[in-house]
């Protein structure tokens, strides 16, 4: 279970006027075919005396062999800017690139984004502008929090391990918790179904960055995953929630390709 050690940039992460005008506001979600929630079984018999390796093994099974995923999810934005509501079409292949599409009232796609390793696309079709850049911008004009490290386990609660694998174990009454060497990184670990249900990501001096919350877990072609995720960015008094209503687990082809127009106007981000 590769978790990330490294604290996180502190990226800015606002929902840009350019980027969501008011028609994105008054969105209508259609209903999407739903996965029967995951019950929760009892607290196993060896809690709380796992080690670490048993944990990252629990943790890890059944995930590993995940090449990409293609999803559908209805997204809820707050900032001091403004609030949006949206739906999202995602593809993305792991340790690759990920394309998002942004569609509002009456299924109107209003925005095509691309994510690579180290750049970022953003074709806003309302006002057929692209924004372009380092991706260390990209969280400044993307409606959605995709612009972390280690992104598909992210978007997926299965996030990446650090080499060294030196963790701090504790447990309470329910949960296992997990803390990297420096602290910037600690975990919250459900026994009952071995995943991550809660990140918290800190600065060198122990400023929380980013808090994400994972929940309504189901089993997606046989993986079980979280349908809904929650960040939280108490620098920029952000919130995003994400309810995935389909997830599809190593799709036979992505579609990675923004498909604008040469005609259309490009803005260099610096």
């Amino acid at each position: 279970m590769d978790f990330q050690t490294s604290p996180a940039p502190q990226r800015r992460w606002s929902i840009r006027l350019l980027l969501v005008p008011a028609v994105v506001l008054p969105l209508l979600i259609g209903g999407c075919r739903t996965t029967r929630n995951v019950a929760l079984p009892d607290l196993p018999s060896a809690f709380p005396h796992h080690n670490v390796e048993q944990i990252e093994t629990y943790v890890n099974s059944a995930s590993d062999t995940l090449t990409g995923f293609a999803a559908r999810a209805s997204v809820s934005v707050s900032s001091p800017e403004r609030n949006a509501r949206f739906s999202s079409v995602i593809d993305h292949r792991r340790g690759d690139s990920l394309l998002l599409n942004v569609k509002v009232t009456l299924g109107i796609e209003a925005m095509r984004a691309l994510i690579t390793p180290d750049s970022f696309f953003v074709y806003n079709r309302l006002n057929k502008k692209l924004y372009y850049g380092d991706i260390a911008r990209a969280g400044e004009f993307l409606p959605l929090p995709v612009d972390g490290d280690n992104l598909f386990g992210l978007l997926l609660g299965l996030p990446q391990a650090d080499p060294d694998g030196r963790w701090t174990l504790t447990a309470d009454s329910s949960y296992y918790q997990l803390a990297s060497r420096d602290e910037t990184l600690r975990l919250t670990i459900d026994p009952r179904i071995w995943r991550v249900v809660h990140l918290q990501q800190y600065d060198d001096v122990g400023v929380l960055i980013e808090d994400r919350k994972y929940s309504d877990f189901a089993e997606f072609d046989g993986v079980l995953l979280p349908r809904r995720l929650v960040v939280s960015r108490p620098a920029d008094t952000t919130m995003a929630s994400m309810f995935y209503s389909s997830i599809d687990l190593n799709p036979p082809h992505h579609k990675l390709s923004l498909d604008y127009s040469d005609r259309i106007e490009r803005v260099l981000i610096r």
